[in-house]
């Protein structure tokens, strides 16, 4: 017979607020041209028009990250919800929980990466200090996971758990942050319109435009 934990030892343990996670309603991220992106590009490429350097570099890093970002939102996704179901039907998958964690904390990077890669090449800002964007809530988020070891330091983890970033019904939470579900969809959303729009060279005079 399995042993059944105490839900507040794993909080404690594992996650903060894995007790109190339940439920998560988390949009399917659709997308007919994701997988395809990187293959359009270097076929319309090199066969049609190219950019030149440095667009080029930049055009084919915001692709890439933002492709992966996709595949990380799908992985992560697919684990939360079989985390879930499990939970609900009365089990205790923390490896689940572990797996979906680790997907997100990487949707959630390659996406900042995509982002800042755009702002690069089109020396637009994302998001301004205090807009509460969910842009902003993103960088936010990301920071968090990628510096956990200063929120150590500073104390500014929370107050029952080791995790700088974890899963919540809403979305992911970190000590400072939410970043909803649909905020972060809505985000890759427009992500893939933007590499829809950039894989096709001879269809973009200027990616700044």
């Amino acid at each position: 017979m399995a042993v059944s934990w105490n839900w507040q030892l794993f909080d404690e343990h594992l996650a903060t607020d894995i007790s109190l996670f339940t439920e998560a309603s988390i949009p399917e991220l659709v997308h007919a041209e994701a997988e395809f992106w990187p293959a359009n590009y270097f076929l319309n490429s090199a066969m049609r028009t190219a950019y030149t350097s440095p667009t080029k570099e930049y055009v084919f890093t915001f692709i890439r990250r933002t492709t992966a970002a996709f595949e990380e939102y799908d992985l992560g996704r697919n684990a939360t919800l079989q985390f879930v179901e499990r939970r609900l039907a009365g089990e205790q998958p923390v490896n689940t929980y572990r797996s979906a964690l680790h997907h997100w904390e990487q949707c959630v990077a390659l996406a900042w990466q995509a982002i800042d890669v755009w702002r690069q090449l089109t020396k637009v800002d994302a998001f301004k200090a205090g807009d509460g964007s969910p842009e902003e809530r993103l960088n936010l988020t990301y920071n968090r996971s990628k510096h956990a070891d200063k929120a150590i330091a500073a104390a500014q983890m929370p107050r029952v758990g080791p995790l700088a970033m974890w899963l919540a019904n809403e979305g992911l939470r970190t000590t400072d942050s939410l970043l909803e579900w649909v905020e972060l969809h809505e985000v890759l959303s427009d992500l893939g319109k933007s590499a829809d729009l950039l894989q096709d060279p001879e269809k973009v005079r200027s990616p700044e435009e």
